[in-house]
């Protein structure tokens, strides 16, 4: 019987070999264990990497001796502490993972993105019930995205974005999905535009509307400002089933 299991999955193995990566199945699903918090840790690092057009080489060198290990093992405390205390709160992060074949041949699933959402207080924007009424009032944001540089432009940032959208209609009762951008993320514009998300201006002159948005980057805190984008849900399911 083992000697079956083992064949089997390494006939999986090649299989899922020759599917085109856009079809390899994945899993949309909250963190069910330590290890996927680890796995978020890891894959959230590619944000705080130096890069060689931006960084020095003892930055790099800083980095594979000790930043690296450091800066991972507070993003996951950061993450496991936050999923105790938002437990039963309207906030969540979710994962997309692969299926991979391991050293022993063991079929497992690994974290290839992540997108974490919670609530935020918004500049005053329409309401489900009247597009010309505005307000001040906590909406659903997505304030993180994430996804392996190896798994890109294949469609895991679309399903997590649409997992996101899923639960803020039917979990969370909203009709509006706030994205929360860095101006200077060109490519993250160009996605959220694609998948239906509009910026929020100022004022009827059209002027994008910007906020500071506290990030962390190598356990240190940092405000800047960032670009909203909204998407309203209710519209999108009504253009969908027409």
């Amino acid at each position: 019987m083992f000697t079956l299991q083992k064949r089997g999955v390494r006939l999986l193995a090649i299989l899922l070999y020759f599917i085109p990566t856009r079809v390899v199945p994945l899993t949309i699903s909250a963190p069910s264990s330590a290890r996927d918090y680890r796995e978020i840790a890891i894959l959230l690092n590619t944000f705080d990497a130096p890069t060689s057009d931006t960084s020095s080489p003892i930055d790099t060198i800083k980095w594979n001796m000790f930043e690296r290990s450091l800066t991972e093992q507070y993003t996951f405390n950061q993450y496991i502490r936050n999923a105790r205390k938002m437990r039963d709160k309207k906030y969540c992060v979710i994962v997309a993972k692969e299926y991979i074949i391991d050293e022993n041949d063991d079929m497992k699933l690994r974290v290839v993105g992540m997108a974490e959402m919670g609530m935020s207080i918004i500049c005053p924007i329409s309401t489900c019930s009247n597009d010309k009424d505005t307000k001040l009032s906590p909406q659903p944001t997505l304030g993180v995205l994430c996804v392996s540089p190896n798994h890109q432009q294949n469609g895991v940032g679309k399903a997590l974005v649409e997992k996101c959208e899923q639960i803020a209609t039917d979990i969370w009762k909203d009709c509006n999905l706030v994205v929360d951008v860095d101006p200077c993320n060109k490519d993250a514009l160009f996605f959220f535009e694609r998948c239906g998300y509009d910026y929020i201006s100022e004022d009827d002159s059209g002027e994008k509307y910007t906020r500071n948005t506290t990030v962390v980057r190598r356990r240190k805190a940092e405000s800047k400002p960032h670009y909203l984008l909204r998407k309203n849900l209710a519209t999108s399911l009504q253009e969908s089933d027409a």
